[in-house]
C-alpha cells in the first residue's frame, strides 16, 4: 500500500503547516496513484488556500479521476457548506453527501457532515424562516428593478436576521428534539472506521457509530449556535444570487 506512505507524508506536512509542500507531494503521489480517492480529497482540501476557483478546478479534476470516491464527494460537500464561499449551497451539498455516503460508507466524515447539514436545515433555518419568506416576498415586488435593489434588500434582511440570532442564541436544549434517527440507522449499518473528523468525535475506541453521532450532534450544535448568523447570511445571499439568475 505505497499510497498510504504518500498520504501520511501529506498529512505530516499539513500538521507542520507546510501547505504548499503538502500540495506538491500530493500532486507527485497522484502521478503514480491516479485512482486513490484519499489523495485526491487531500489535494482538494489543500487547494482551498488558493481560492474558490482553484479548489473547484481541483474538485472537478478529482471527480473525473475517481467519480466513485466518497472522500472526494465529501470534500465537495464541504466546499458547498462553507458560508464564506460564493459556492455555498445547501441543496448541492446534500447531493454530494448522498453520493459520499453511498460510494464510501466506511468514511465517517461524510455522515458527520450530513449531520451538520441536517442541523442547519432542521434547527437554524426554521429559526429565521420568517426573514427568508419576507425577503423572497420583497424580491418579487415590482419596485425591484435592478441588481442594486436586490443587493440592498439582501443586505437589509441579512443584517436584521444576523442581529436577531446574535442577540437570541439558538437553544441547545432544542437539539434533543431534532430527529436524526434515520441518519443514525444508516451510519450504524455502515459502521464507519476512519476520517479525521470522525476520530475527533470518537473519544473511546469502543464507541459505536450511534454514540459518535450523538456526541457530534451536540458538538456541532454548540458551533452552529455561535456562528449561526454567518450561515444565515450565506443562505440569504444565496437566495438573492438565485433571484438575479432567474
Amino acid at each position: 500500500s505505497d499510497w498510504k506512505i504518500w498520504l501520511e507524508s501529506v498529512n505530516v506536512e499539513i500538521r507542520c503547516k507546510m501547505y504548499n509542500r503538502a500540495a506538491r507531494i500530493a500532486c507527485e503521489a497522484l502521478k503514480i496513484h491516479t485512482g486513490t480517492g484519499r489523495l485526491w480529497a487531500a489535494l482538494v482540501q489543500l487547494r482551498h488556500r488558493e481560492g474558490e476557483e482553484a479548489q473547484l478546478r481541483a474538485l472537478r479534476q478529482s471527480l473525473r479521476a475517481v467519480p466513485k470516491s466518497g472522500e472526494v464527494w465529501g470534500e465537495g460537500a464541504r466546499v458547498h457548506l462553507n458560508p464564506f464561499s460564493p459556492m455555498f449551497d445547501l441543496e448541492r451539498a446534500d447531493q454530494h453527501l448522498i453520493f459520499a455516503t453511498k460510494f464510501t460508507p466506511q468514511y465517517g466524515d461524510s455522515f458527520l457532515e450530513t449531520l451538520r447539514l441536517e442541523l442547519m436545515k432542521k434547527w437554524v433555518v426554521p429559526g429565521v424562516q420568517a426573514f427568508i419568506d419576507g425577503m423572497e416576498l420583497r424580491l418579487k415586488s415590482p419596485s425591484v428593478v435592478n441588481d442594486r435593489d436586490v443587493y440592498s434588500i439582501v443586505g437589509e434582511y441579512a443584517r436584521v436576521a444576523a442581529t436577531t440570532l446574535k442577540s437570541n442564541l439558538l437553544r441547545l436544549d432544542d437539539v434533543k428534539k431534532i430527529d436524526t434517527y434515520s441518519l443514525e440507522l444508516r451510519c450504524s449499518n455502515a459502521d464507519p472506521n476512519y476520517g479525521k473528523l470522525w476520530f475527533q468525535c470518537r473519544t473511546q475506541p469502543a464507541d459505536t457509530a450511534r454514540n459518535v453521532l450523538i456526541r457530534a450532534k451536540f458538538m456541532f450544535a454548540e458551533d452552529l449556535a455561535i456562528y449561526s448568523h454567518i450561515y444565515v447570511t450565506a443562505i440569504l445571499r444565496r437566495i438573492g444570487a438565485a433571484f438575479l439568475l432567474e
